[in-house]
């Protein structure tokens, strides 16, 4: 993450001494749009393998390129899904921070999670 934010503020510095301050605002706002997209594809396609950790922990001999093959065949078309489900846990981060506790929170991200993966699994969800 940190390597966007030093390209963004290095490409943003180029711009300032080049001259080109006025279009200064436009390209901060393309760079912001640019690492949103990123974001949301990055969330998108790190979901296909979301259930490596767990069939590796269900099946401790499975060799890990099986293990990435399998979980891309049971997130096939679920990927939108569960990152659906993974965001709406957003506002319980956000509330995490000045009401509820984070030690109070994760425990039941974490099983829901883990629910979530081993539905996926088990081949329950439709």
């Amino acid at each position: 993450m940190s390597v966007i934010l030093d390209g963004r503020l290095l490409l943003l510095c180029r711009l300032h001494l080049l001259g080109l301050g006025r279009q200064l605002h436009n390209c901060e706002l393309v760079c912001e749009a640019l690492l949103l997209l990123g974001l949301f594809f990055y969330g998108a396609t790190a979901q296909r393998y979301a259930l490596v950790l767990p069939v590796l922990a269900k099946q401790p001999r499975c060799k890990l390129r099986n293990a990435f093959k399998l979980s891309a065949a049971r997130t096939d078309g679920h990927c939108a899904a569960l990152l659906r489900f993974r965001l709406s846990f957003l506002p319980l981060y956000a509330l995490s921070l000045p009401v509820i506790p984070l030690i109070f929170t994760a425990p039941y991200i974490t099983q829901a999670m883990a629910c979530r993966h081993a539905e996926l699994l088990c081949g329950g969800v439709e």
